[in-house]
């Protein structure tokens, strides 16, 4: 809906001359009716999102942790998280690595966002069209001639998807997969996983692939 937010602003004004008889005005018996379930329906769509809301940020019982398939969560925790990793790696190698959400846009444009906030501005973020994916929008936003050489840091909610052999055909070294618990009151909201990949050096030429898989 955010996509067509300005269609349904400019929608507002003839919706609302809907829901109020004009002075005057006679209709039929279908539209009067109409008008009288538009207070009963605005009042369940205040409870109905209201209660949404909460139960996604607040982790109601029966709510669950995030994963690939439910990404409603704790997407500032997450981002916090994935900040300290990071420092982590810089410290470790002496540079900054380029994070990549593994999936096709959501991890990276949400890390994008919230990484912003409080800090410098928002971190070197690539998609996983870098790692032969699809990442929609982010494979022109960043491209790969943008990574080559540098460390990547691969984030992931499905760990099974860190473990893909093609992965190690992209990278000088690639390290181990490591899983990072997220809680919140004493709840885990979410897992992540991360791999690092040294040497990012693009594609791997069908006669250089490697059969590797570590």
């Amino acid at each position: 809906m955010n996509w067509t937010a300005p269609i349904w602003l400019a929608a507002i004004p003839f919706v609302a001359s809907a829901m109020v008889a004009r002075p005057g005005e006679s209709g039929s018996s279908m539209v009067l009716f109409s008008r009288r379930l538009w207070m009963p329906t605005v009042i369940a769509l205040v409870l109905i999102l209201g209660a949404s809301f909460c139960y996604i940020s607040l982790g109601l019982p029966g709510a669950g942790p995030m994963t690939g398939e439910r990404l409603f969560g704790e997407w500032r925790l997450l981002a916090e998280r994935v900040g300290t990793i990071e420092k982590l790696v810089k410290i470790e190698t002496g540079s900054e690595p380029i994070i990549v959400g593994m999936d096709k846009n959501y991890i990276s444009s949400e890390l994008s966002f919230y990484s912003g906030i409080g800090s410098h501005g928002p971190k070197s973020i690539g998609g996983s069209h870098l790692v032969g994916r699809e990442s929609l929008m982010w494979a022109f936003w960043f491209p790969r001639s943008a990574a080559m050489g540098k460390n990547l840091l691969m984030i992931e909610l499905n760990r099974s998807k860190l473990f893909k052999r093609d992965l190690v055909d992209y990278f000088e070294k690639i390290g181990e997969v490591h899983t990072t618990t997220l809680e919140k009151y004493g709840r885990v909201v979410a897992r992540i996983y991360w791999r690092m990949g040294y040497g990012y050096r693009g594609p791997a030429a069908p006669n250089e692939a490697s059969g590797d898989y570590r």
